[in-house]
């Protein structure tokens, strides 16, 4: 029983992990799109 519970800890763990990678990579993305939008308008 102790394997399993450690196994779905580190599931739980690896999960959240990804969870706030991707959060971070929409933000980055996000500010990706806005700072291209300010450089198109600069172009102008």
């Amino acid at each position: 029983m102790r394997k399993l519970e450690a196994k779905l800890l580190r599931a739980e763990i690896k999960l959240t992990d990804h969870q706030e990678k991707q959060k971070v990579f929409a933000e980055q993305m996000t500010e990706l799109r806005e700072t291209r939008t300010e450089l198109e308008k600069a172009k102008k």
